[in-house]
Protein backbone atom coordinates (compact mmCIF):
# COMPACT_ATOMS: atom_id res chain seq x y z
CA UNK A 1 0.00 0.00 0.00
CA UNK A 2 1.32 3.28 -0.92
CA UNK A 3 1.65 5.92 1.67
CA UNK A 4 -0.88 8.93 1.55
CA UNK A 5 0.97 12.19 0.89
CA UNK A 6 -0.70 14.96 2.71
CA UNK A 7 0.95 19.06 1.60
CA UNK A 8 -0.45 22.15 2.85
CA UNK A 9 -1.69 24.62 0.52
CA UNK A 10 -2.87 28.29 1.15
CA UNK A 11 -5.92 29.45 -0.45
CA UNK A 12 -6.19 32.83 0.61
CA UNK A 13 -3.29 34.42 2.53
CA UNK A 14 -4.40 36.49 5.80
CA UNK A 15 -5.92 39.25 4.48
CA UNK A 16 -7.46 42.74 6.06
CA UNK A 17 -10.76 43.19 4.29
CA UNK A 18 -11.93 46.81 5.06
CA UNK A 19 -15.58 47.12 6.27
CA UNK A 20 -17.89 47.37 3.71
CA UNK A 21 -18.37 45.01 0.64
CA UNK A 22 -20.95 42.13 -0.52
CA UNK A 23 -20.83 38.82 -1.74
CA UNK A 24 -21.23 40.40 -5.32
CA UNK A 25 -18.76 43.08 -4.76
CA UNK A 26 -16.26 42.17 -1.82
CA UNK A 27 -13.76 45.13 -0.42
CA UNK A 28 -10.37 45.07 -1.13
CA UNK A 29 -8.65 41.51 -0.74
CA UNK A 30 -11.97 39.87 -0.34
CA UNK A 31 -12.02 38.11 -3.23
CA UNK A 32 -9.31 35.35 -3.25
CA UNK A 33 -7.55 34.19 -6.41
CA UNK A 34 -8.80 30.41 -8.19
CA UNK A 35 -6.23 27.67 -6.69
CA UNK A 36 -5.69 24.80 -9.15
CA UNK A 37 -6.52 21.98 -6.70
CA UNK A 38 -6.51 19.38 -9.33
CA UNK A 39 -3.05 17.83 -8.27
CA UNK A 40 -4.48 16.97 -4.78
CA UNK A 41 -7.11 14.07 -3.83
CA UNK A 42 -9.06 16.39 -1.84
CA UNK A 43 -8.47 17.08 1.38
CA UNK A 44 -9.53 19.63 4.50
CA UNK A 45 -10.41 22.85 3.67
CA UNK A 46 -9.73 24.92 6.86
CA UNK A 47 -10.34 28.75 7.36
CA UNK A 48 -10.51 31.62 9.80
CA UNK A 49 -12.19 34.77 10.48
CA UNK A 50 -10.63 37.03 13.47
CA UNK A 51 -12.04 40.38 14.58
CA UNK A 52 -8.23 42.07 14.56
CA UNK A 53 -9.86 46.01 13.90
CA UNK A 54 -12.05 45.51 16.79
CA UNK A 55 -15.88 45.02 17.30
CA UNK A 56 -17.89 44.76 14.36
CA UNK A 57 -21.47 45.89 13.68
CA UNK A 58 -21.97 42.66 11.06
CA UNK A 59 -19.77 39.62 11.32
CA UNK A 60 -17.75 38.88 8.63
CA UNK A 61 -18.80 36.33 6.37
CA UNK A 62 -16.48 33.45 3.89
CA UNK A 63 -18.08 31.93 1.09
CA UNK A 64 -15.43 29.16 -0.34
CA UNK A 65 -16.16 28.36 -4.07
CA UNK A 66 -15.21 25.97 -6.83
CA UNK A 67 -14.96 25.88 -10.70
CA UNK A 68 -14.08 23.72 -13.32
CA UNK A 69 -12.51 26.46 -15.17
CA UNK A 70 -11.66 29.94 -13.80
CA UNK A 71 -10.55 30.92 -17.73
CA UNK A 72 -14.07 29.87 -19.22
CA UNK A 73 -16.51 32.66 -20.83
CA UNK A 74 -18.85 32.94 -18.87
CA UNK A 75 -17.14 31.28 -16.18
CA UNK A 76 -19.41 29.05 -14.06
CA UNK A 77 -19.19 29.61 -10.25
CA UNK A 78 -20.82 27.19 -7.90
CA UNK A 79 -20.52 28.48 -3.50
CA UNK A 80 -19.37 25.04 -1.47
CA UNK A 81 -20.07 26.16 1.61
CA UNK A 82 -20.87 29.54 3.64
CA UNK A 83 -19.72 30.60 7.42
CA UNK A 84 -19.52 33.31 9.45
CA UNK A 85 -17.42 35.37 12.49
CA UNK A 86 -19.08 37.17 15.61
CA UNK A 87 -19.22 40.92 16.46
CA UNK A 88 -16.85 40.33 19.50
CA UNK A 89 -13.78 42.62 19.36
CA UNK A 90 -10.50 40.18 19.09
CA UNK A 91 -12.92 36.83 18.51
CA UNK A 92 -11.05 33.88 16.53
CA UNK A 93 -13.44 31.79 14.65
CA UNK A 94 -12.37 28.77 12.55
CA UNK A 95 -14.42 26.27 10.57
CA UNK A 96 -13.42 22.93 8.43
CA UNK A 97 -15.33 21.01 5.59
CA UNK A 98 -14.04 18.29 3.53
CA UNK A 99 -12.89 18.88 0.11
CA UNK A 100 -14.07 16.66 -2.66
CA UNK A 101 -11.23 15.20 -5.10
CA UNK A 102 -13.29 16.25 -7.85
CA UNK A 103 -13.06 20.07 -7.48
CA UNK A 104 -10.63 21.56 -9.59
CA UNK A 105 -9.99 24.96 -8.64
CA UNK A 106 -11.24 26.79 -5.65
CA UNK A 107 -11.10 30.25 -3.77
CA UNK A 108 -12.68 32.42 -0.80
CA UNK A 109 -14.66 35.55 -1.14
CA UNK A 110 -14.65 37.28 2.07
CA UNK A 111 -17.03 39.70 2.88
CA UNK A 112 -20.20 41.73 4.76
CA UNK A 113 -18.08 43.02 8.03
CA UNK A 114 -19.27 46.37 9.18
CA UNK A 115 -17.66 48.58 11.40
CA UNK A 116 -13.93 47.67 11.51
CA UNK A 117 -11.94 45.14 9.32
CA UNK A 118 -11.38 41.86 9.54
CA UNK A 119 -8.66 39.14 8.63
CA UNK A 120 -9.89 36.18 6.64
CA UNK A 121 -7.37 33.18 5.75
CA UNK A 122 -7.44 29.94 4.40
CA UNK A 123 -5.83 26.55 3.82
CA UNK A 124 -6.05 23.12 2.61
CA UNK A 125 -4.64 20.41 3.98
CA UNK A 126 -4.51 18.23 0.83
CA UNK A 127 -3.98 14.46 0.24
CA UNK A 128 -2.25 13.27 -3.32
Amino acid sequence: MTAVTKTSLSILAAVAVPAGGTKAAPAAGGTGPWIDVTGYNGGLLGGRIENTGGAVGVQGQMTWQWTSDPTANPIKIYDLYTWGGDTTAGSKNTMSIRLDKEVKFVRSVCYGNTTNPVTFESDLAASS
